[in-house]
């Protein structure tokens, strides 16, 4: 019989169940915590609701990486019509000139 030894110590599968445990109940979008995001007494649409979410000073603003791959997607889309999210894409910043 073959023993293999863990790759991690217990401490850091403590951490990263933990971890995995904290993003699960995060927003996927824009990590806010779930339990909080989707309470009925934060919808703007609620007009007993007790707190709303609006956008922040100084935003919206764009993200020029962000911005680069849709770029990406809006050229590729084509490539796996029935699928698009499956072809991933990766940009990079270059200098110009």
């Amino acid at each position: 019989m073959t023993t293999t030894e863990s790759e991690w110590t217990p401490g850091e599968v403590a951490w990263m169940t933990a971890l995995a445990a904290y993003e699960a109940g995060q927003c996927p979008r824009c990590r806010g915590v779930l339990e909080e995001t989707t309470d009925p007494g934060r919808d703007f649409n609620n007009p007993f609701a007790t707190a709303v979410y609006l956008p922040a000073p100084g935003y919206p603003r764009q993200c020029h990486c962000c911005a680069a791959i849709d770029r990406s997607e809006q050229q590729t889309r084509t490539q796996n019509p029935q699928h698009p999210a499956a072809i991933l894409h990766a940009v990079q910043l270059v200098p110009r000139g």
